[in-house]
């Protein structure tokens, strides 16, 4: 997923509302889930 980011195929916008949603209707807003998305968005900055 960070290659992808990082390429430009993935519009980072909508994937972060898409997980916010998806955490919240399927996880019930899991803080670890949070925390570990997060750290790949950290990640995809990086560089």
């Amino acid at each position: 997923m960070i290659q992808m980011i990082k390429e430009g195929v993935v519009d980072t916008s909508m994937l972060d509302a898409m997980f916010g949603q998806w955490n919240l209707h399927w996880f019930n807003d899991s803080p670890e889930l949070v925390k570990n998305y997060s750290e790949v968005r950290f990640d995809d900055s990086e560089n």
